[in-house]
């Protein structure tokens, strides 16, 4: 008994505690390229899993875990905002929109080709068109909501970090050089007088604004909890509801001034991202993690390329020059953090703001829109 004790002790000091030094360091600027807290938190969380794995805390791991996703969701959701999106620019909305569509439709033809591979391929394909509409929280909360297993999970974020390093890394060198083979170069514009800061303030660096965060956080997940309360409904169908309600609610909620003018979200909701990425390594099977990851690098290459050769021909054909073109691209495969990396090597600072504002819908859209593309690949798969 004393060994449980212990173990959830230390297992709840890993999944609180970690998070936060992550984030401390990355706002410290402590960390080599490459590195992130989120990746951070996988790391140690599986390290720490090989010493305190313990089957009797997994209800107690996996109950943080489905809240902290919940509370991740709704938190980063409420800074979305669809009042802006014209001003985005048409050229950049119409090839971020082709981007997403592209990326959901190789999903569902790929994870159809190896379902004789990959057990839960029709989660598989939901997940991935998460991820590349909306990024990492996205691919968590489908597949939460579809029921994939932590280790399908886990394998996926993990072969994002690896297939993603390697595609940003072009993207930033050769990339603008290789792109510019086949689409024309924008016009050069001035920087726009609007400045994008991003909140750099520690997680309760802002107690009362961070706390009021949280209790409307809690406050939306009470009521998205509701499907729980019908009996009739499968343990599945009751979660998949609780995810879109989720997403439905903040995204309403979102759209109100007093929420961005009243409450500190942003870290809040990173705080309690890194906290599920942690508890899903703690909670995963790592034997069982490496042979799936060995198994969805394939996927996730293939998809990579397929998406990126597509979306350069039909940009061409539509006339989108090559610096749209290719923030529409981060925007769609890597989300937020990345987008000024990549208006800064385009030499484009007047994407920035379009560039940011289309990540953060899509990260309102991709819960949804890998739920379709996750179901309609299992009804495709069973046609075939």
């Amino acid at each position: 008994m004393m060994d449980v004790e212990m173990n959830l002790a230390l297992s709840l000091l890993v999944v609180f505690l970690l998070p936060y030094f992550a984030m401390r360091i990355h706002h410290k600027k402590g960390l080599p390229f490459g590195l992130n807290p989120i990746i951070i938190c996988y790391a140690v969380g599986l390290l720490s899993s090989l010493i305190l794995f313990n089957e009797a805390l997994n209800p107690v791991i996996e109950g943080i875990m489905n809240v902290t996703i919940l509370l991740a969701i709704s938190l980063h959701l409420f800074q979305s905002s669809f009042k802006n999106l014209a001003s985005f620019g048409k050229p950049l909305i119409i090839a971020y929109l082709t981007c997403i569509i592209l990326a959901g439709a190789f999903s569902s033809i790929l994870c159809i080709w190896h379902q004789d591979k990959i057990p839960e391929f029709d989660k598989l394909s939901g997940m991935l068109a998460g991820l590349y509409s909306g990024g990492n929280l996205n691919l968590s909360a489908v597949g939460k909501s579809m029921g994939a297993s932590n280790e399908l999970i886990t394998s996926a974020l993990y072969s994002d970090i690896f297939s993603g390093t390697f595609l940003l890394l072009f993207l930033i060198s050769i990339g603008p050089f290789c792109y510019g083979l086949f689409l024309k170069k924008g016009k050069k514009e001035h920087e726009d007088t609007e400045k994008i800061e991003q909140e750099s303030s520690l997680f309760f660096s802002k107690p009362k604004e961070n706390i009021k965060g949280i209790g409307l956080a809690l406050i939306t997940l009470g009521f998205a909890l509701l499907p729980f309360a019908i009996p009739t409904w499968s343990t599945s169908n009751q979660t998949m509801a609780v995810f879109i309600l989720i997403t439905l609610f903040s995204l309403i909620i979102a759209q109100t001034n007093w929420v961005k003018s009243k409450y500190q979200t942003t870290v809040s909701g990173d705080y309690f991202l890194l906290v599920f990425c942690t508890c899903i390594s703690l909670h995963a099977d790592l034997e069982t993690l490496i042979v799936l990851a060995q198994k969805l690098l394939p996927v996730f290459a293939l998809l990579i390329i397929l998406t990126m050769v597509s979306h350069i021909i039909i940009c061409r054909i539509l006339g989108i020059p090559r610096e749209e073109t290719m923030v529409a691209f981060v925007a769609a495969l890597f989300g937020v953090p990345f987008i000024s990396q990549m208006t800064t090597t385009l030499k484009a600072p007047h994407l920035l703001t379009g560039g940011i504002g289309l990540a953060v819908l899509g990260m309102a859209i991709g819960n949804l829109f890998g739920l379709g593309v996750g179901l309609f690949t299992n009804y495709l798969a069973g046609i075939f």
